[in-house]
């Protein structure tokens, strides 16, 4: 994107099942109270107690209310706006749109439109709207999606997600931690000497034993992984040999673990900052 000098902007589906046609079985709901009460206000007139009414369109926590307004969105993309899926990725468009190139990414009810100037994007996202019961909402220059945090200039994007790793480290009161990491840290020493003593060093089996190893190094051996997995799969890679190697122990893990594990935040806090060009 940043090759082509195109900038992108983003917009949210608000409405976005309500949008999509019902399941083909017909599907009811039993009409509560309060509608009774709203209905009779409005009408004057009254609805049976235990009455049902038929679903006209896909509903939040239907089964198959995700694949419906995805097949929905998807046909409006293709056939009103003309722009095609990519092969690797089907959320991802290409084509033209009024004579410009664009790109176009769907998640969900979220989107992103990239283009060479943010009318041609706003436009785009204007046309699909007269497709729609509620319009998309406009959401600017896109600098956050999907938890992940973009920075758009005229030379390069970047994706990080430094106020993620703030948080967790925050969370975990590791912040402010005054250990000071050498000048050039790395996520997990790999010294064979050092990687020997990972691979043998064996933790406590009893949960008894677990849970108060769990209760000295002051932080979840479990959630911490989790955290830093989080990390390492949207767009910091550089963890991953260190968290694959320390997801081997998560079962019973030993004060080493602990240890590594905690390490790694300390070099995550260090480059927080960094992420993917």
């Amino acid at each position: 994107m940043a090759v082509m000098g195109y900038i992108a902007i983003g917009a949210d589906a608000s409405n976005a099942f309500a949008e999509a046609p019902p399941p083909v079985a017909p599907l009811y709901v039993m009409v509560d109270r309060p509608y009774r009460d709203w209905w009779k206000e409005r009408t004057g007139e009254s609805i049976p107690k235990g009455a049902v009414l038929r679903v006209k369109h896909a509903i939040q926590g239907h089964p198959e209310a995700p694949r419906l307004w995805s097949e929905f969105i998807d046909t409006i993309i293709q056939e009103k706006i003309k722009v095609t899926p990519t092969t690797h990725e089907q959320c991802l468009y290409y084509g033209h749109f009024e004579g410009k190139q664009v790109l176009f990414l769907r998640q969900v009810d979220d989107f992103s439109v990239a283009a060479e100037d943010i009318q041609t994007c706003k436009r785009l996202i204007s046309e699909i709207s007269t497709y729609l019961k509620a319009p998309l909402k406009v959401l600017g220059i896109v600098d956050r999606f999907n938890g992940i945090q973009i920075d758009q200039t005229q030379t390069y994007v970047k994706l990080h997600n430094q106020q993620y790793i703030e948080k967790i480290l925050n969370n975990h009161g590791w912040l402010n931690d005054k250990y000071k990491s050498v000048s050039r840290p790395v996520p997990m020493r790999y010294e064979s000497k050092y990687v020997h003593e990972l691979e043998t060093t064996k933790g406590p089996e009893k949960e008894k034993e677990k849970l108060k190893l769990e209760e000295t190094m002051k932080f979840s051996y479990r959630q911490a992984l989790g955290e830093a997995l989080y990390a390492m799969v949207t767009c910091r890679p550089d963890i991953s040999v260190a968290i694959s190697k320390l997801s081997q122990y998560a079962n019973n893990p030993a004060k080493i673990h602990y240890t590594v594990l905690k390490n790694v935040f300390r070099y995550l806090r260090v480059t927080k900052s960094d992420g993917i060009y």
